[in-house]
This record gives C-alpha cells, structure tokens and sequence, in this order.
C-alpha cells in the first residue's frame, strides 16, 4: 500500500474542492480525469492527482487503476454503494480518506443470512479468506457481503459491525 498517494471518497463538492486545493499546495498537479493514457504507466514519482465524477461501474475501474499507477485520487460520487465500492478497492492499494463520506448513514435495515454469517465466522476470529474459503465465496464477494453488512448495521469499520453483531442488534 503506497501511503504517498492519498485518495478522497466524498459526495460533497466543497469537500474536493478543498482536496484538490491542498494537493496543489502540497506540489500536485490536479487533472480533471481519471484517464491518463499520454502519461507514462508509472506516475509515482511525478505527483499528479486525478479528480473527477464517479457515477457508474467503469468510473471506478478508472479511478482504481489511476491510483495503482501511483496518482492521488479525488472522486465526488453522490451513490453511497457505489462510493462504498470505491472507497473499499482504492483501499487496496492506497489511503483512503473516508471521513467526509456520510458517517451518520442510518442503518439500511436488519442482516440477511448471507451478511450474519459472514460476520459470525468472523466474531469467531476468522479472517475474511477464511470465511470466503469456509462459504466458498471468492475474497471480494465475502468482503463485499461484509461491506453491507457494515451498511446495514450503519457503522463504518468490521470492528463497530462485530460489536454490534455481538450486542445482537442485527436482528
């Protein structure tokens, strides 16, 4: 994980206005794309930040493969799903700041089988390839099962969501 090569997940525009704003301070240069084929593969070196709308699946492929070239990332996505989505893969590969994503996000409602027993393999000290392995899921769909089972429960870390699998709220 390159922590040189930071990356925003936000629905406000304010917020990457302020992003994109401390990047030029700090010697980026912002471009208003995620698409950067006249740039060489390798950009870790070269400071840029690629900002722009995510609004569909192929957005975030964009902005994921942006970052594993070693750009900064900001992205304005008004879909918490699909932000979700992109805050989850850009994780992968670099540091993500989520606190400007909607933190206070109402519980989307109570675990479906598939998401309880994703997070009681889980409380019982599994890791993720274990539980994948376990329900014979790939990784990312046990870690994407996972994700909304963090949604649903309304927190934002696989710690909150364990404890409060474990206070039995997810009815």
């Amino acid at each position: 994980m390159r922590d040189c090569t930071p990356a925003t997940v936000t629905a406000e525009a304010d917020v990457v206005a302020r992003a994109e704003a401390a990047l030029r301070a700090a010697g980026w240069t912002v471009v208003p794309s995620f698409e950067l084929a006249d740039a060489p593969f390798d950009l870790s070196n070269r400071r840029i930040a690629c900002s722009a709308y995510v609004g569909a699946i192929d957005d975030v492929a964009s902005a994921v493969l942006a970052a594993v070239r070693g750009a900064a990332v900001v992205a304005r996505c008004d879909e918490p799903e699909l932000a979700e989505m992109l805050a989850d893969d850009l994780a992968r590969v670099t540091t993500v700041d989520r606190s400007f994503m909607d933190a206070e996000r109402a519980p989307a409602g109570p675990l479906d089988p598939e998401q309880r027993r994703v997070l009681e393999l889980l409380a019982r000290g599994a890791t993720i390839g274990e539980v994948a392995a376990e329900l014979y899921l790939s990784t990312r769909t046990a870690e994407r099962r996972l994700a909304a089972a963090r949604r649903a429960l309304g927190v934002r870390t696989t710690a909150e969501a364990l404890r409060e699998f474990r206070r039995g709220r997810c009815v």
